[in-house]
């Protein structure tokens, strides 16, 4: 530990363990949170850091220029009577020019960037400042500094008490003339000069006081847990009392209110979540029989809450507070709203109801717990199929993806301190052309796309990190990157969706959609999936191929974006979160499964299509304008689950697949084709490859053009496999633990899917 600057500046403490700078923007933000939680630890912070110059000066400056510090910690810091202190109070007020500027103008200048702290020491102290610095450079006006210095005074008590609702008695121009007799060195001051500080003082308030804005996080919960003072108008319309004296304040996640006026005093508690609006201005009935209306004078002090068909109307002594708790309720509806949102898209439970209601019991209480035993069993990828439940989707999507390059989620933490303000535009550029500006973005993406969203602020620091991880030797973002973080942050913590998107962008195909970044190898390597997807169609789609040849679409105007999205910007939000599933149960396979019945889906609809733009839009849109949605998509994979073992031979799979029940799961085909193998000059056995422990190789050269037929890929033995039961016989058998009622029949369906064995 190191202190510096002693008597004569701010004292600095240096730990070792600080982390190296990333950006001034960053070490500001920290520092601002600091200062308004304890204005001195946020100054030396930024002394310790080199962020700033250990002088009056320099501290002055940051207190002024510094957007985000909270009002009133600037004004108690610049009220403290150490030496330091009232250096950087004078540093301060020298930064202001009032050089043939009103008096009255001065103040308001003065005061408007600060609140004046509440101790009367502390006013004299800045008050006093202020008046040297006018008279300095304003001679002539005043007599003295003294006379600035008691009409300064002058002017604050009177901007109280024309702007208070609580003072019912106002101060007229005479009286203020006269309280202001004699302060000129005995003499009194002009007539005129005095009036005009009455009337702009009348006329425009100086806000010297608290607004939302100016609140940190720390100051802003002291205030709702202190609670303030309201009058709460009553319903009823033969009460004897038109409003009570109501304290109203928050308590975690409640708002509490108590009538002061009532002996008991009950306390009364409402979820912040019930909150359904926040109407500003008295605009209900209540206020309205009460006589108060938009033009009304105290219209500014009133506001109501809608709570679920009723509302709680309140009026406030001051416009502040109206400020504060209308800014804080406003954001508790709109994150209601997202929540809500959240969990009515992406949240919900899926079909099968009272399957997934006993389903996600047995994830957490037995699957999850023994994860490494019952991974593999026949049990749990039956029910993997189905769909995992949203409350365990974290835990097991963390699981099955891992940590390949072993980061760890405290990586998120150092990356994001790293990243530069490059790295954040440069997310938000992708986030703008993959997101916010992109024509397929999902709707139900609106959670993270609208202002002020905290979603939206998690995506953002996600990317950057990610970008920042990328310069600093990390794997590259594939195109539209932004789109897999969005599903991941749905129900994954941002630290957790670090690693697992790592992982993803590192170990899995996605590593070889990285649009005009991307290797040859890495461009050999897509265009051999795009020739053994046209292989795979004109195999199983002959007639839909060739008619979207003639209308001129090839498989590169769509498959990429399905592909390297997971189908994202075409189905549901439900539906893909189960594709996902599936994906993470069964490897990039199924992801060539998904794409062979929904084009099969959708060829009814395409075949009948004679533009290509219209045909375009549906495959783009999928689910609104193909009618394709999660039921009949899953079917069509069960009930042609025999094409696998030809699309396995069309991708020149080694067999047998590595699977979950083999231990591993293939996540990149091209990693287990014996094309690659052919080329690599047969050096390394694929078949026990498991993906996820592997870094990406991209040194192979493109596979040959033609590969053998299918029939010599595959054999009897690998063409069926334990197969998802889609039958509630099925499925009530395997939840049977939990004492299910169980069907008629108790016969185990098996149905042919993926060759798993």
């Amino acid at each position: 530990v190191d202190d510096s600057g002693g008597g004569d500046g701010v004292r600095t403490t240096r730990v070792a363990s600080d982390p190296v700078i990333a950006s001034v923007e960053q070490e500001l933000l920290l520092a601002v949170h600091k200062f308004n939680s304890k204005p001195e630890k946020g100054i030396s912070y930024l002394v310790n850091r080199k962020v700033l110059a250990n002088t009056p000066e320099a501290v002055a400056q940051f207190l002024r220029s510094t957007g985000g510090l909270s009002k009133r910690r600037i004004g108690d810091y610049l009220g403290e009577r150490h030496d330091f202190n009232i250096r950087v109070l004078s540093a301060y007020v020298s930064l202001f020019d009032f050089t043939g500027v009103r008096f009255v103008e001065a103040i308001r200048a003065f005061l408007s960037p600060f609140r004046l702290p509440g101790e009367a020491q502390k006013i004299d102290r800045i008050i006093c400042e202020f008046s040297s610095r006018y008279c300095e450079q304003n001679e002539g006006i005043f007599a003295s500094k003294d006379t600035a210095y008691v009409l300064g005074f002058s002017t604050i008590m009177l901007n109280t008490d024309a702007h208070s609702v609580q003072i019912k008695e106002k101060m007229t121009k005479a009286e203020f003339v006269r309280n202001n007799r004699g302060i000129d060195a005995g003499g009194d001051l002009p007539t005129a000069l005095l009036e005009d500080v009455y009337d702009d003082i009348v006329n425009s308030e100086i806000r010297t006081g608290m607004d939302f804005s100016d609140l940190g996080e720390s100051e802003l919960m002291d205030w709702l847990q202190r609670g303030t003072v309201f009058k709460k108008y009553t319903h009823a319309r033969v009460a004897s009392d038109r409003y009570h004296q109501c304290r109203l304040w928050v308590c975690v996640d409640q708002l509490r209110y108590t009538n002061l006026a009532s002996r008991n005093r009950k306390v009364k508690m409402v979820p912040l979540a019930m909150i359904e609006d926040v109407l500003l201005g008295p605009s209900t009935e209540v206020f309205r029989r009460n006589r108060f209306f938009p033009d009304s004078p105290e219209a500014g002090t009133c506001f109501s809450l809608v709570l679920r068909g009723r509302t709680l109307d309140l009026q406030a002594a001051t416009t502040e507070e109206v400020s504060i708790w209308t800014h804080y309720f406003q954001q508790v509806v709109e994150r209601s709203k997202l929540e809500a949102h959240a969990r009515s898209v992406a949240l919900r439970a899926q079909p099968r109801d009272s399957f997934l209601e006993s389903a996600s019991a047995v994830w957490p209480n037995e699957i999850l717990p023994n994860w490494e035993e019952q991974r593999q069993s026949e049990r749990t990828l039956m029910l993997w199929w189905e769909g995992i439940p949203s409350a365990s989707r974290s835990s097991v999507w963390s699981l099955a993806i891992g940590d390949s390059l072993s980061v760890g989620r405290e990586a998120f933490t150092r990356y994001l301190s790293d990243a530069t303000r490059t790295d954040y535009e440069r997310a938000h550029e992708r986030l703008d052309r993959e997101l916010y500006n992109a024509d397929d973005a999902p709707p139900e993406f609106n959670m993270f796309t609208a202002a002020e969203s905290p979603l939206g602020d998690a995506l953002v620091q996600l990317m950057a990190a990610l970008l920042c991880f990328e310069r600093q030797g990390g794997p590259a973002l594939s195109d539209r990157a932004s789109l897999l973080c969005t599903m991941l942050l749905l129900f994954l913590d941002v630290a957790d969706a670090f690693p697992c998107m790592a992982t993803l962008l590192h170990a899995h195909f996605f590593t070889h959609f990285l649009g005009g970044r991307q290797s040859f190898s890495g461009v050999a390597q897509r265009e051999w999936r795009m020739h053994c997807a046209d292989k795979l169609l004109r195999r199983e789609l002959p007639d839909l191929l060739e008619h979207l040849t003639n209308l001129g679409i090839n498989l590169t105007h769509f498959l990429p974006d399905w592909l390297c999205t997971l189908f994202m910007c075409t189905l549901p939000l439900d539906t893909a979160a189960r594709i996902w599933d599936c994906y993470l149960r069964d490897g990039e396979q199924f992801v060539w499964r998904v794409v062979l019945e929904l084009l099969r889906l959708l060829s009814p609809v395409l075949l009948a299509l004679s533009e290509q733009p219209r045909a375009l839009d549906v495959l783009y849109r999928a689910s609104s304008l193909g009618g394709v949605h999660e039921k009949p998509l899953f079917h069509s994979l069960t009930s042609n689950s025999a094409a696998v073992a030809g699309m396995l031979g069309d991708f020149g799979q080694k067999l047998p697949m590595p699977t979950a029940e083999s231990g591993g799961v293939c996540y990149d085909l091209w990693r287990n084709a014996e094309e690659a193998d052919d080329e690599a000059g047969g050096k390394s056995d694929r078949r026990s490859h498991v993906c996820l422990d592997h870094a990406n190789d991209h040194s192979q050269p493109p596979p040959p053009q033609h590969a053998p037929p299918p029939q010599t890929r595959t054999n009897a033995s690998n063409a069926h496999t334990l197969a998802p039961a889609t039958a509630m016989t099925a499925v009530t058998s395997i939840i049977r633990p939990l004492s299910l009622p169980r069907s008629d029949s108790d016969e185990f369906i098996r149905v042919p899917c993926l060759p798993m064995r």
